[in-house]
Formats: C-alpha cells, structure tokens, sequence
C-alpha cells in the first residue's frame, strides 16, 4: 500500500515538475499554463492545513517520505525563481512551511500516542 502511494506522489508531483520545467523554459505555453495552474491549487489547498480540525483528522500517512517531499519543493521552488516567478515563488515557500508544520504535527501527534 505504501509503495502505491509513493507512485502515486511521484505521478502527480512528477507531471506537474514536468508541465512547469518544459513551460517555464519556453517549450510550450500549454504545459506552463497547467503546471501554474497545479501550482497554485497546491498552494491554497495548503492553507486549509492552518485548521486545527483538519489536522487533528488527519493520520501520518503521506504519499512520500518527508526529505523527498522537501527535496521535490526546494526543486520547484528553484525553479520558479530561476524563470522570475517571484511571488509564485514566495507564495510555494509559504506552502512549504505549511505542509512541513504539519507534517511535523501530525508526526508528534501520533509517535505521543
């Protein structure tokens, strides 16, 4: 089950990695569109994770180990500051404080019980 979700993570995370690298060095605006557009619904799905309900619901069961996931968000990040989307940028670190907060959460949570 845990190597379905890492294929899963590394799908998704993947072909949006893929869309924003093959837009962003001009290749095709289409890509650059859906992989903006994946970023962002990202980037405000984050936000629901500052409700103290939502992660008191959730378990420590992610799709990927939590360096992979941080590895994959320092490339994006990389990325999007290489090709000047600065406030893209700005807005997927805030995200990526948020993910790892609470997956930190959820983490202490659990390993207490």
């Amino acid at each position: 089950m845990k190597a379905l979700k890492l294929l899963r993570w590394t799908a998704i995370n993947g072909a949006m990695f893929a869309c924003l690298f093959f837009g962003l060095s001009g290749r095709s605006d289409g890509a650059l569109n859906v992989g903006l557009f994946f970023t962002w619904i990202t980037i405000v799905l984050s936000f629901f994770l500052l409700s103290g309900k939502l992660l008191a619901l959730m378990k420590n069961d992610f799709g990927a180990p939590q360096w992979l996931d941080v590895t994959f968000d320092i490339l994006v990040l990389a990325l999007l500051s290489f090709y000047g989307y600065t406030f893209t940028a700005s807005m997927y670190l805030v995200h990526m404080f948020i993910i790892n907060n609470a997956r930190n959460t959820i983490a202490a949570r659990v390993s207490a019980t």
